[in-house]
């Protein structure tokens, strides 16, 4: 039997809408949507995702949101739909800088160089990695550094750039792989 995913308004008893904080709520669907992107689910995902966003508005939960946008435009790209990612990591971008929080702007800007890469556009996804590598040596965050390093790889052995990809292979087996281990 398939488990079906109802939306917000069906899932909860009606007894028990009054008494959950909207906290409670969005907490929910984060947590179902993680689970139906799991389960190779993106489009439910990426609904219940957006009516968290819409529930959570009124909340001033920044990181919460920037997350969220992240994990959306990431299961837009895993359905190859590119042009919907694009704008949701240029809206996680924007917040982030505007808050000024390096660590998430470094997240997202080698999340956004990912998208560029599979979507073909690497000059785009080099520079986006470029800026994500000096914002996480910046902060001495070495799992930025492992991202951006790998897309620049990538983008390296796309162009057929040998020595570059040889650079690049030395410096992501010098970095500390334990580190990479652990979430922040």
């Amino acid at each position: 039997t398939e488990i079906y995913t109802l939306s917000l308004h069906d899932a909860l008893p009606i007894w028990s809408r009054e008494h959950v904080s909207i906290e409670i709520l969005v907490r929910t669907i984060e947590n179902v949507s993680l689970f139906e992107t799991l389960r190779g689910r993106f489009d439910r995902a990426s609904r219940l995702i957006l009516e968290g966003l819409e529930l959570g508005g009124e909340a001033d939960d920044v990181y919460r949101k920037i997350q969220e946008l992240d994990l959306l435009a990431s299961i837009e790209r895993q359905l190859g739909r590119h042009d919907r990612a694009a704008p949701l990591r240029s809206e996680a971008l924007a917040i982030a800088r505007d808050r000024r929080i390096r660590m998430q702007e470094g997240y997202v800007l080698a999340a956004r160089a990912r998208d560029q890469l599979a979507a073909g556009l690497l000059d785009q996804a080099e520079t986006d990695a470029t800026e994500a590598l000096a914002i996480g040596r910046e902060l001495k965050h070495v799992r930025i550094v492992f991202q951006a390093l790998c897309v620049q790889l990538l983008v390296a052995a796309r162009r057929g750039l040998r020595r570059s990809a040889a650079r690049l292979i030395r410096a992501v087996t010098k970095l500390e792989v334990r580190t990479l281990r652990f979430h922040d």
